[in-house]
């Protein structure tokens, strides 16, 4: 029997190694104001693959597609005011009722809103049916909202990466890179990313184009693609007056 807390250990360590923390981008890169994109990932059924056996008579996803553990990710910003809607879905053990030593997993959803807007923070956070829990408080100077997943250009002279070339998702360019085999039993990554200025404010929102890891036997763990993505200067793409507290 496989331990789904071990696999997933084993994953999340991965996907840590994976992350590029340097970023550069040439001098005719564009810097913008205002951001519109919407992602979204899936682990193509590989946590489900990885749980143990499970109980007789339980539910049992009817396809593929139903197996996978993903999510996505809407982000609207301009300037300091912005909106992230997350939904994420995964199988896990029943949280309520007797197991009697069964893990009976159902599939949870899970939606998180958060708005910056006027200098606060608002987030409401529901899980399933549950009622939402609510909360705000006062943004720190300069902060913005985190969004998981955003990755960045890695330099050029960065050893553990392969330029890749350049290519086009949601009709945008994007840079392709990959990372080397340097640690036998390592995962690897695969990203194509949106090239802007580091000191772009509004780029710390981007997620990748597409981001795809694999574990060290091939495998992928995550798949992400952008489905749209738009961006401009003040009053080009998200009037400030559509990002609403709640």
């Amino acid at each position: 029997m496989r331990n789904p807390t071990l696999a997933r250990i084993g994953v999340l360590a991965a996907a840590a190694y994976l992350l590029p923390i340097s970023a550069s981008a040439g001098a005719d890169a564009t810097c913008f104001d205002e951001i519109e994109q919407s992602y979204q990932w899936d682990d193509g059924g590989f946590h489900w693959s990885a749980m143990p056996d499970r109980c007789p008579g339980a539910t049992q996803p009817a396809s593929p597609a139903e197996r996978k553990w993903g999510g996505s990710v809407q982000i609207r910003a301009n300037g300091a005011d912005a909106t992230v809607i997350e939904e994420t879905y995964s199988w896990a053990p029943k949280r309520t009722g007797d197991s009697s030593g069964c893990p009976h997993y159902v599939k949870t959803v899970t939606r998180r809103t958060r708005v910056a807007k006027g200098g606060t923070l608002y987030e409401t956070k529901q899980v399933d049916s549950e009622a939402p829990q609510r909360s705000q408080r006062p943004l720190r100077a300069n902060e913005m909202i985190y969004v998981s997943n955003i990755q960045t250009v890695p330099r050029a002279s960065d050893p553990t990466v392969d330029a890749r070339g350049t290519d086009t998702i949601a009709g945008q360019p994007c840079t392709r890179v990959a990372s080397k085999s340097i640690v036998a039993g390592a995962g690897s990554y695969e990203m194509c990313i949106f090239v802007a200025p580091p000191t772009c404010r509004a780029a710390r929102y981007l997620q990748p184009l597409e981001l795809m890891t694999k574990g060290p036997d091939g495998k992928v763990i995550w798949h992400g693609r952008t489905t749209s993505l738009r961006y401009g200067g003040g009053g080009q793409v998200v009037p400030s007056s559509s990002i609403r507290a709640p």
